[in-house]
């Protein structure tokens, strides 16, 4: 789909987007203890590293997956130096590292 479509589209539905080149990623399984309940629990997300902005900066973009998928058979198809546009959910800064939390990965031409 063309850039503008994609980015369009993403902000008539008053989402953020932030336009990057991909650069590799894995499936994981984080595994913690539920605070309220002292119970072990977890989720799974693909991390995925981004290149963004004029001087490429590393930025890491983590998408959830659901909690029935297999982590270790899941694969990420997409190809190093591909164009995406990230739908935005949030953004964290941790001691200068930048992780984004995507709703969905678009990618462009």
């Amino acid at each position: 789909m063309p850039k503008d479509d994609v980015i369009n589209s993403i902000l008539a539905r008053g989402g953020a987007v932030m336009l990057g080149e991909f650069r590799g990623g894995k499936a994981e399984r984080i595994n913690y203890t539920d605070k309220k309940t002292g119970k072990a629990a977890h989720f799974n997300r693909i991390a995925n590293s981004f290149e963004v902005g004029p001087a490429a900066e590393q930025v890491r973009v983590t998408e959830r997956l659901p909690d029935t998928s297999d982590v270790e058979r899941h694969t990420v198809l997409h190809k190093k130096g591909q164009h995406f546009a990230i739908e935005v959910d949030g953004i964290t800064i941790d001691k200068g590292s930048k992780t984004v939390s995507a709703t969905a990965l678009h990618a462009i031409n």
